[in-house]
């Protein structure tokens, strides 16, 4: 799942859900701490009072998601999306096919602009990247016979990347998490909300506290490559632990957090 990344953009203002709250309550006091107003969310959250959750809203960055992961997510219909467009953005594809033989392997040039899942099976992952890129290869064929883009764009593959920008309150967010940070979640999808949540908790603890409990968590991996050399971070849920820098599967977990 590398080359996919989550930036949260915007500063979700989490006291807007704690006016809203102490609004719906005619709660307002000078005696209000923190805690008193972090105790009240999680108090409406329990009760499933979670209109209030809707005036505090995240703005994402993905970028590297597979069309596949991005039907799923936009199953998420309270929320806004903006979506690369295909049609103004093939070009780059048929730029890098032309000297993809000469720079760069085959492997890396499916990677840079398809998903390549973690199979289980190797000769899979190989029929995997070697039909990928046939079929890339076949609409930069295409493009040159002069076919559109808007006809192009039907023989890509269901792991083609895109980017977008994400916005989405937090009661919805909430859903988000729930379904997708769940062992049975596309492994996509799920590594996806990980990088949310992860944004999320670089941001704001207390936002992080909200989304998910501890006992849902699924621990991150500190990971060494016994090969490279190099260390990396996954997660315990993960198939196959594999060296995104060398791709080795001699690794060894120092850490679990």
């Amino acid at each position: 799942m590398d080359r996919i990344t989550v930036n949260l953009i915007n500063e979700p203002d989490l006291n807007l859900a704690i006016i809203g709250a102490r609004t719906c309550y005619d709660s307002f006091s000078p005696d209000n701490t923190k805690e008193k107003d972090l105790n009240l969310l999680h108090n409406l959250k329990k009760l499933e009072h979670l209109s209030i959750f809707e005036h505090t809203v995240f703005t994402f960055a993905i970028n590297g998601i597979s069309r596949l992961c991005l039907q799923e997510l936009t199953r998420h219909r309270i929320a806004s999306y903006s979506v690369q467009s295909t049609r103004y953005t093939l070009k780059k594809l048929f730029k890098k096919i032309e000297d993809v033989e000469n720079e760069i392997s085959i492997r890396d040039f499916v990677k840079h602009f398809c998903v390549v899942p973690e199979f289980e099976n190797t000769e899979l992952e190989f029929i995997y990247i070697k039909q990928t890129y046939e079929q890339l290869k076949t609409i930069e064929e295409l493009s040159r016979l002069g076919y559109k883009n808007d006809e192009l764009k039907y023989f890509l593959p269901e792991s083609f990347r895109t980017e977008l920008i994400w916005t989405i309150n937090l009661r919805s967010l909430m859903n988000f998490i729930k379904l997708r940070y769940s062992s049975k979640a596309h492994f996509e999808i799920r590594h996806l909300a990980q990088l949310v949540l992860d944004c999320i908790l670089e941001y704001d603890m207390e936002i992080y506290n909200l989304l998910i409990t501890q006992d849902d968590k699924i621990k991150k991996l500190l990971v060494y490559c016994i090969k490279c050399g190099k260390m990396f971070n996954t997660f315990e849920n993960v198939k196959e632990i594999r060296c995104p820098n060398c791709e080795s599967k001699e690794c060894e977990i120092l850490e679990k957090f």
